[in-house]
């Protein structure tokens, strides 16, 4: 079968939740050299209703790039909440529909 030019061919971001953030940017710039490019202000509510959660949430978000940079490269989303608190997903199958932040 032919590749069709209406097919993806790349992503540009991708969402990771997390417990630590610090944690989690260290793990990325060790194993695939992403550094953080961009940070919120962890103080300042966001509209949770994006994400499907319902009023306010807080939380620490770091962007990270390999060494093309936000323009060029795919970006990797990290997020740390701290409220409400991340819960576990406790589903294995990788092709389970998103729902909040699970």
């Amino acid at each position: 079968m032919p590749v069709s030019e209406h097919l993806a061919r790349r992503f540009l971001h991708v969402n990771l939740n997390c417990e630590s953030l610090s944690i989690t940017e260290r793990l990325y710039a060790q194993q695939l050299g992403l550094s953080a490019r961009m940070r919120t202000d962890p103080a300042v509510a966001t509209d949770g209703s994006i994400l499907g959660l319902d009023g306010e949430t807080y939380c620490a978000t770091s962007f990270l790039y390999d060494d093309r940079g936000g323009r060029a490269s795919c970006a990797l989303e990290v997020i740390e909440y701290s409220s409400p608190p991340l819960e576990p997903d406790p589903s294995s199958d990788p092709t389970r529909p998103a729902s909040g932040r699970r």
